[in-house]
């Protein structure tokens, strides 16, 4: 006679996260300081599905190498985050208070204009088939494609 599979306990709601500390993070050997301490983080999420999303504001990226160089320095600091980069922090706060309940689809108070203007990069895990990989994508949408880091 087959037994019935035990039964699993309904997990508890997702809720998001404070910022987390830093421990993980790796100094940049040239300056001495961590890549997350170079950003000013405005949060750090855990959505619906499990992903860490972490959003940041990086003010002094001129151009797409910089871009590039400090994205793939987060990805080592932080490997299972999918990073969001702003120009400024204008709206920071306004975006922390509305992400939360941007995760259950209500909208309101999500700065939408300010952050496909300010938006400067974001980092997102893509799968190609069998393949893994993280993809830094320039701007707020996913058309331009900056750089594809290994995955694991």
């Amino acid at each position: 006679m087959r037994r019935a599979p035990p039964r699993r306990r309904p997990r508890p709601p997702r809720t998001p996260r404070t910022p987390r500390r830093r421990a993980r993070t790796r100094p940049n050997r040239a300056s001495g300081t961590s890549a997350v301490d170079q950003v000013q983080i405005v949060a750090d999420l855990e959505d619906g599905s499990g992903f860490r999303r972490v959003y940041a504001v990086a003010p002094d990226l001129t151009d797409d190498d910089a871009i590039v160089d400090l994205v793939t320095r987060l990805h080592e600091a932080e490997p299972d985050a999918l990073w969001w980069l702003y120009s400024n922090d204008e709206m920071a706060d306004v975006l922390a208070e509305s992400l939360p309940r941007t995760a259950e689809g209500d909208l309101e108070g999500y700065p939408a204009e300010w952050v496909e203007e300010n938006t400067l990069a974001h980092l997102v895990l893509m799968t190609d088939g069998a393949v893994r990989y993280w993809w830094v994508l320039k701007g707020w949408d996913s058309q331009t494609e900056l750089a594809r880091l290994p995955y694991g």
